[in-house]
């Protein structure tokens, strides 16, 4: 299963380009997620490098350049592909996936200081705990045995009593 929960965008406008309000994700550990790259894209089939960055890293754990192979740290080899032209699928989260991450696409044929593209997106990894299962001892049987008589004849005397006021 694939998850892509955002939350109502506002667009920023500026005269270097476009900036989204940040998408918030959630997935459960062990799921699959795509964290959007909402930016705008070369129309005429110009160059440019998608690049993804986690909070906290300070390279790109990501880099897409058209056809050639990706570069993905370690980390998350097998696990992060390109979803779209700038979108980013990441298989299998992991609790350590959490945070915030930002994608940036760079314009080979513009100059980077007059325009920039780039989107952020929070992705929170929830984990299910597996709590080991209790097993029933014979006291603990034993107690519901002697409990369960002792509250119905409890009731029953309560009920008598109230008829005979």
């Amino acid at each position: 299963m694939t998850y892509k929960i955002n939350t109502k965008k506002k667009t920023k406008r500026s005269a270097h380009g476009v900036r989204e309000e940040p998408q918030f994700v959630t997935a459960r550990a062990g799921e699959n997620v795509i964290l959007g790259c909402d930016v705008s894209h070369p129309l005429n089939g110009q160059p440019y490098v998608v690049e993804w960055f986690k909070y906290g890293m300070p390279i790109p754990f990501f880099i897409n350049f058209r056809f050639y192979p990706p570069h993905v740290d370690p980390e998350y080899a097998g696990r992060a592909t390109l979803h779209g032209k700038s979108s980013l699928r990441i298989e299998n989260v992991r609790s350590d996936d959490q945070g915030w991450y930002e994608c940036k696409v760079l314009m080979l044929e513009q100059q980077y200081d007059t325009f920039h593209n780039g989107s952020w997106v929070h992705l929170t990894v929830n984990v299910l705990k597996n709590y080991p299962k209790r097993k029933l001892h014979k006291l603990d049987v034993l107690n519901i045995l002697i409990t369960l008589p002792s509250l119905l004849l409890l009731l029953l005397l309560l009920l008598l009593d109230k008829e005979y006021v």
